[in-house]
């Protein structure tokens, strides 16, 4: 496991722990729509990341990266929920579900030369998804807005700077899968020399 990866894991498990101790908290302050909007935020962000990694990780197996996707999904969903209402329970379960499944999907398809790139997309699209739900569930609590974690610029500049050292850690995935086509039994052709592919497919 690269060193990327490691950090991109830690955050993930530490962001997802502090929107769970802050929902249990809270939950009796919480209303059922949002904590409905708590569980899918947190079921479909979890489970599309977590699902890619998987998805590129069990390449050769899209069933195994399919189910853990979906599972992770679920549980990350379904945990916030159990402390508001079922109804919250159900989106964090349906949306868990979904974005496992989708990630894995995605992380199976995408050539070997992307993935990197998607993931820390994927990344930064889920550290940008819980930051919104954030400021919004803060805004359900009335908590005090005097915080620099309130100051819009602030949060800017930590995000850019954090991103800008994360992409300096190197590659997500070791680099010696790139241009393979792990799991799908392809060879790679020459496709600058045409004439060549068919020569040797005659002498086969």
């Amino acid at each position: 496991m690269t060193t990327s990866l490691t950090v991109m894991l830690l955050i993930i498990c530490v962001l997802y722990l502090i929107f769970l101790f802050k929902t249990i908290k809270h939950r009796k302050k919480i209303t059922c729509m949002t904590g409905m909007m708590i569980s899918m935020a947190l079921g479909m962000s979890i489970g599309i990341i977590i699902g890619i990694i998987l998805g590129i990780i069990y390449s050769s197996n899209i069933f195994t990266s399919t189910v853990l996707g979906m599972l992770i999904g679920i549980i990350a969903g379904v945990l916030p929920g159990l402390t508001i209402s079922m109804m919250a329970v159900l989106d964090g379960l349906l949306s868990g579900a979904m974005g496992g499944m989708m990630g894995a999907m995605l992380g199976v398809m995408v050539s070997s030369e992307y993935r990197d790139i998607i993931v820390k997309l994927m990344f930064l699209l889920f550290v940008f998804t819980l930051l919104i739900v954030f400021y919004i569930l803060n805004e359900e609590l009335d908590i005090d807005h005097k915080s620099i974690l309130h100051n819009h610029v602030v949060m800017a500049f930590l995000i850019v700077a954090f991103f800008v050292i994360f992409n300096q850690l190197g590659p997500v995935f070791p680099g010696d899968n790139v241009n393979q086509h792990d799991g799908h039994g392809e060879e790679s052709h020459d496709l600058s020399n045409p004439l060549k592919d068919l020569k040797d497919y005659e002498h086969e």
